[in-house]
C-alpha cells in the first residue's frame, strides 16, 4: 500500500497510525534541496546537505518533505516555482538531520492530506527505533525493519514460555515486529537453538496458528542462526532463555 493510502486511512482510523510511521520510517523520501559543502565544528569540510524549509503556524522552523513526485511538484507550483533541487533519502536519516536543526517537518504540505511533525515528535520517533535495525533481506534485495513489538501478543509470549520449558534444545526466544516494505507489521518469534529439527518448528507453528486464527493475520518463525537477524539479536533481551530469567 502506498504511504499515501496509509496517511489518508490514519487520518480516520488510529489503529492505522502506527502502521503509516512504521511504512513511512523505513521509506525513502524527497525533499527540496541540494547537497553542498559544509564546515564540521572543527572547521573540516564535510558534505551536507541544504534543506529548505518554511515557517508553520507557531512561527517555528519545517522542512516539506514529499512520499512521491507529485505532491513536490503540487506544492512547488505555489511556494517554490520554477525547477527547485530534490533529493531522495532514507526517512530515518532525513528525520536524523532535522531533528539536529531542532526542526519539525510536514510530509506532502498543500496535499488534500498532510501531516505535520514536531521537532519533539520526530525526536520521540527516532527514540522508539533505537533497538531496531534495518537490515537486507538476501532472499528479496529488499530493507526489512525489526523492531521491538508495539503490542506485545502477551498471552502467546506465556504459551510460548511454557512450550520452551518443555524443550531442552531451545536456548532463547525473541519476539519482534517485522517490516516489509509497503506491508503492516507482523509478528516475528526468533528461537535461538541448539539443534534445528523440523518437528520443533512443526509444534512452534501449530501452536502460533491457534493464536493467529483471521486469514489477515500474519507471522514468522526464523531461527536465531539466520543471517537477517543474527547479529541484531546480540544486543537484544530473550523473552525466555533456558539459562535462567534476564533482566530487562
Amino acid at each position: 500500500m502506498k504511504l499515501e493510502e496509509l496517511l489518508e486511512q490514519a487520518y480516520s482510523n488510529p489503529d492505522k497510525r502506527m502502521e503509516f510511521i512504521n511504512t513511512l520510517i523505513n521509506s525513502e523520501v524527497i525533499l527540496i534541496g541540494s547537497k553542498a559543502t559544509q564546515k564540521n565544528e572543527n572547521g573540516e569540510d564535510f558534505e551536507g546537505l541544504n534543506m529548505f524549509s518554511v515557517k508553520n503556524s507557531e512561527d517555528k522552523n519545517i522542512v516539506p518533505f514529499f512520499s512521491d513526485v507529485e505532491p513536490l511538484k503540487l506544492f512547488a507550483s505555489k511556494v517554490a516555482p520554477g525547477n527547485p533541487p530534490a533529493v531522495k533519502l532514507s526517512c530515518i536519516n532525513f528525520f536524523k538531520m532535522v531533528a539536529a536543526n531542532n526542526a519539525g517537518a510536514v510530509l506532502n504540505p498543500n496535499s488534500k492530506y498532510s501531516k505535520e511533525f514536531s521537532a519533539e515528535e520526530i525526536k520521540a520517533i527516532l527514540g522508539s527505533i533505537k533497538q531496531a535495525v534495518s537490515v537486507s533481506d538476501a532472499s528479496s534485495g529488499e530493507n526489512v525493519l525489526i523492531t521491538q513489538p508495539k503490542n506485545p501478543p502477551e498471552e502467546l509470549i506465556k504459551e510460548i514460555k511454557k512450550f520452551c520449558g518443555t524443550r531442552l534444545d531451545i536456548l532463547n526466544a525473541y519476539a519482534f515486529d517485522i517490516v516489509y516494505p509497503g506491508k503492516k507489521p507482523h509478528f516475528l518469534l526468533v528461537l535461538d537453538c541448539e539443534f534445528e529439527r523440523g518437528e520443533l518448528y512443526e509444534k512452534i507453528k501449530e501452536l502460533l496458528e491457534k493464536h493467529f486464527s483471521n486469514e489477515d493475520d500474519e507471522y514468522e518463525v526464523m531461527s536465531a542462526k539466520q543471517e537477517l537477524i543474527r547479529s541484531f539479536i546480540r544486543s537484544q533481551v530473550p523473552f525466555y532463555s533456558k539459562f535462567g530469567e534476564v533482566k530487562h
